[in-house]
């Protein structure tokens, strides 16, 4: 299952609903979290704390921001400013799952999900983008990612997204 968010709309499988949660956008460019009250406490539960979610994202007030936002909901992360810096410690990596941002430097988001694929990885991919367009969509869910997200999104929306990774 793919889903998608369009700013307050979440797509699922090409069907539009009206996202539910109204959490308000997470806007990640400037870094202010929904974390007080905001979330419903259904989306934060104690499973979380034994996970660890990898973000790759080269914009370090994204970074900080979803970092922040992670950890508030009992995530343990660790942070990568670049595929390759992702790839250097791939070895060592025991993260539930990859949060990587598709428009990277050197190497994309994109490029570093087929290497992961390719190398027999099965780590769970949730793809985000500022840039949104039909091939690009097409393509990740092609390359089998968990979900697409359209910055900003709904801070429920990524939660969500993980929490439903087996």
């Amino acid at each position: 299952m793919v889903l998608t968010s369009t700013h307050n709309t979440l797509i699922n499988k090409g069907s539009e609903y009206p996202a539910i949660f109204n959490v308000g956008n997470f806007d990640i460019v400037h870094g202010r979290l929904p974390l007080h009250g905001s979330l419903s406490d259904d989306s934060v539960g104690m499973d979380n704390r034994m996970h660890t979610i990898a973000i790759v994202e080269d914009d370090p007030r994204t970074l900080q921001g979803l970092s922040r936002l992670l950890s508030a909901h009992g995530f343990h992360v660790q942070t990568f400013e670049s595929a390759e810096s992702f790839l250097e410690v791939l070895a060592k990596c025991e993260a539930k799952c990859l949060l990587l941002d598709i428009h990277l430097g050197a190497m994309s988001g994109i490029d570093l999900k087929r290497r992961l694929s390719a190398s027999g990885s099965t780590m769970p991919v949730i793809f985000m983008s500022a840039l949104e367009n039909e091939a690009t969509s097409k393509e990740v869910s092609e390359l089998g990612c968990v979900a697409y997200l359209r910055k900003p999104f709904l801070a429920k929306l990524l939660i969500d997204a993980i929490n439903g990774i087996p």
